[in-house]
């Protein structure tokens, strides 16, 4: 009879699973690497012109008291921030029921791009701040975002969720998600302006998003989903790409899980 503490004996179980499910989802990982470094030629032609800031995917995403979190797109053209257009969509996008968008201010850009395909555009962030000529006060944090390279259900439904209630030990993105969290609520001398982007403001923005609102704004996991696919509609595409999916359904899981969260309800085909 085997004494192994149960928590190895998943761990040990998971193992070929996981390898499994690599395996069979080598085509996804292709896709995947696809995305994130040879792009097709739809992203190449995007990101050729260093993109081209769309104010539409700017949105109120949560506030505490005069600080405000917005989520969007990298907010830069040809290589250079287009700040008083973000700023300009950040405060048309702002409810004014009891603070109005605040003309002295703090503004923290939360990058989730990484260093790999997208230094010159976190460069162009970090120089904006760094200059100071025509940027208000505030800094980036760089935040990196991937995503997950597997399905949840590809599990069995004990060793999906032993693996979901240990997500903080191999994803960033519970940290992530507590981080951005505890810099909105942060008491400062002036109001604080969050914004959260990738580089379309699409996916690992949505992915960002989707986990905050599941675990701060008492969203379940099909509200949270519904606003990340209106987002993709935008890009035009029918949704976010599924690697991002992936990624919410085991931060869902988490929540409901490992933190007993039940607002989350029925999470996709689990």
């Amino acid at each position: 009879m085997s004494t192994l503490p149960i928590g190895l004996k998943i761990s040990l179980l998971s193992i070929p699973l996981l390898l499994g499910c690599v395996r069979q989802e080598k085509e996804n990982l292709y896709s995947l690497v696809q995305l994130r470094g040879l792009w097709p030629a739809e992203e190449n032609a995007f990101r050729a012109s260093r993109g081209v800031f769309r104010p539409k995917r700017v949105r109120y995403v949560d506030r505490f008291q005069e600080n405000i979190l917005f989520r969007g797109a990298y907010p830069g053209v040809e290589g250079k921030i287009v700040y008083l257009r973000l700023d300009s969509a950040m405060k048309s996008q702002t409810p004014t029921k009891k603070y109005p968008y605040p003309k002295e201010k703090e503004v923290i850009f939360i990058s989730l791009m990484n260093h790999l395909q997208e230094a010159a555009d976190l460069h162009a962030e970090v120089q904006f701040f760094a200059r100071k000529q025509h940027a208000p006060p505030g800094y980036v944090l760089n935040l990196p975002v991937m995503e997950a390279i597997t399905k949840p259900e590809k599990f069995p439904k004990a060793i999906r969720y032993a693996i979901a209630k240990k997500l903080p030990t191999f994803s960033l993105i519970p940290i992530w998600t507590e981080q951005i969290r505890s810099l909105l609520i942060q008491k400062t001398q002036n109001p604080r302006i969050i914004y959260i982007h990738c580089f379309r403001g699409i996916d690992r923005t949505g992915t960002m998003v989707a986990a905050y609102q599941m675990r701060y704004m008492g969203k379940s996991y099909e509200e949270a989903r519904k606003e990340s696919t209106e987002m993709a509609k935008l890009g035009p595409r029918e949704d976010i790409f599924f690697y991002s999916i992936w990624a919410i359904q085991w931060y869902a899981l988490y929540l409901r899980e490992g933190l007993n969260m039940r607002h989350i309800g029925n999470i996709d085909e689990l």
